[in-house]
């Protein structure tokens, strides 16, 4: 029932996550904005885990 609320949301990003930071259910474009969290971690991929201990992100900042 959620991911069909998510997926019938086609004009913005839209996800579901809990207290925790952890991405639950998302739609097709937040799949596609958020990527490189949801490709590189476990599920359910942890927003708080990809921005503070992600190698990838950590040298991108270091570089901007």
């Amino acid at each position: 029932m959620v991911q069909q609320v998510l997926d019938a949301i086609t004009d913005a990003p839209a996800w579901v996550r809990n207290n925790r930071h952890d991405f639950l259910a998302t739609n097709q474009m937040a799949r596609a904005l958020h990527a490189p969290m949801l490709d590189h971690q476990p599920h359910p991929a942890n927003g708080a885990r990809f921005v503070y201990l992600d190698p990838c992100l950590r040298t991108a900042a270091a570089g901007a």
